[in-house]
């Protein structure tokens, strides 16, 4: 299998990413915090946990517009977090990179002086979509700074992960003078990335042994470097805004920017279709981030939607919890050397060109190959397997000859996943929480071919442990439990 050496070019991503980001994570904008803090909304938040039997890393969005406005209409927002936590849910806050004139921080910004300027050295101010505005110039040392500082507050009363949004930045006026002598056109395509360093500056400055998560709409080529985990925008929520997804992600991968990902059941619009959502969220169990997130005209919760909807999006869930062992594997491997965790199937036949634009497939890490529906109603898919192995059924241990091309009815709790004859996949137990996750007890899953002679797979823990586990052409396909060999 080859990989590409993009990493040589624009970096591997520093720092490790936290382990909690491959699990479920809910991004919410219902929920502010005066709901949290009444009587009822804690049992709405345990309800929705206890339906789906999941728990939730939670985005807790309210006036997304103003910049840190809600540490002043918020007063008890540690207590939030600590109640959460409790809970096994960690709390991850928005941020957006301008000061309304209506915030309660504008005349500080003005005073601090931390906006961008006009040529007549004046804050520039403007419109866009919530309001008049300005924006916060990280390339000058004040408004640099300033962000920082909001940033480290955050960080000290217990915040987990900071969201960054709108950092292209979504309004970013030509005329716009920044810090470092340069206009908005001149840094308008790196300013998400160096947006990104300075929150990663923030946690290093904080908390200098925590693994942080930036979540960010924009970048530039090199962000990993940052630690930036990327999303694909306010995606349609309808068939071709899922169409689009896969290419995305794994174009992304080839540029080292490997975390892409996208709101899983869409984003925008009123099309309120499960059999959209379920397979958004089937396809979502083999990407990077596994996020649902949705605007306030369909819930993207589990817990909001019908029965039938519900228990396809648990089954999917807990499926991504039960691969914990395997997806954190491959954010080592991107950590250490720069390796996509969706990769196209070329990587495995370079020679064969008709690969470079398949898109129907693709590897999840080294072992498995996806490849998810993407059209309604769609009751077949035809898939072609990759030769010089033989590939497995994940859930019929059906085998299927490498060099291939096969056609398979669709079910709808799942999507067509295939393991590489040989292999070696290390699963989980089943988990409420990765609080609850114990590392030191692996189901190691082996897909005995008489073709492979020998396996050995090596599998990475937060806790800087490896295992490596290994299997001779001894035994047949089964489950074994191992604590393994630690190096």
């Amino acid at each position: 299998m080859i990989f590409p050496k993009s990493e040589k070019l624009s970096g591997t991503p520093k720092p490790t990413v936290v382990s909690v980001i491959m699990l479920y994570q809910m991004a919410s904008s219902n929920l502010i915090f005066s709901e949290y803090m009444s009587a009822n909304a804690p049992n709405k938040t345990k309800m929705s946990m206890e339906t789906t039997k999941i728990k939730i890393l939670l985005y807790n969005a309210e006036n997304l517009f103003i910049v840190n406005e809600f540490l002043y209409k918020f007063t008890k927002i540690t207590v939030m977090i600590d109640d959460l936590r409790k809970n096994n849910v960690e709390t991850i806050l928005i941020t957006e990179p301008f000061v309304v004139n209506t915030s309660s921080r504008y005349q500080e910004a003005l005073d601090k002086d931390i906006l961008a300027k006009n040529n007549e050295g004046k804050a520039f101010m403007y419109d866009f979509y919530f309001g008049h505005t300005g924006l916060i110039d990280i390339y000058n040392q004040k408004g640099n700074s300033w962000f920082k500082n909001i940033y480290k507050d955050l960080l000290n009363q217990g915040i987990t992960g900071i969201w960054g949004d709108l950092g292209e930045p979504e309004v970013h006026p030509s005329t716009i003078l920044h810090g470092n002598g340069k206009n908005g056109d001149q840094v308008h395509n790196i300013y998400g990335m160096d947006w990104a360093k300075l929150v990663k500056e923030s946690f290093a400055e904080t908390s200098p042994n925590a693994r942080p998560f930036i979540l960010m709409r924009a970048g530039y080529s090199g962000a990993q470097r940052n630690g930036l985990v990327p999303w694909s925008g306010d995606v349609s929520r309808n068939w071709g805004g899922l169409q689009s997804q896969p290419d995305i992600a794994l174009q992304m991968g080839l540029q080292g920017i490997a975390f892409m990902h996208s709101d899983l059941g869409g984003f925008a619009g009123k099309n309120e279709d499960d059999e959209l959502y379920a397979r958004w969220l089937q396809y979502g169990v083999f990407n990077p981030i596994y996020r649902p997130h949705a605007d306030e005209n369909v819930p993207s919760e589990p817990v909001y939607r019908s029965e039938k909807a519900k228990n396809l999006a648990k089954k999917a869930i807990e499926l991504r919890y039960a691969l914990l062992p395997y997806n954190y594997n491959l954010v080592f491997e991107n950590h250490k050397n720069g390796t996509p965790l969706m990769r196209p199937l070329f990587f495995e036949e370079p020679e064969n060109q008709i690969l470079y634009t398949y898109n129907t497939a693709y590897f999840w890490g080294k072992d498995f190959l996806i490849s998810p529906i993407l059209n309604k109603g769609q009751k077949e898919q035809t898939i072609y397997f990759p030769k010089n192995y033989d590939w497995v059924n994940f859930y019929t241990d059906e085998k299927i000859s490498g060099g291939t091309t096969q056609t398979f009815a669709t079910e709808e709790d799942k999507i067509p996943t295939f393991v590489r004859a040989g292999s070696i996949i290390p699963m989980a137990k089943p988990m409420q929480s990765t609080k609850e996750y114990d590392g030191n007890s692996l189901i190691l899953h082996y897909y005995f071919d008489e073709k492979v002679k020998e396996t050995e797979r090596t599998t990475h823990h937060q806790q800087n442990v490896i295992i490596r586990f290994g299997v001779l052409h001894c035994i047949s396909h089964s489950d074994m439990t191992t604590t393994g060999n630690r190096m």
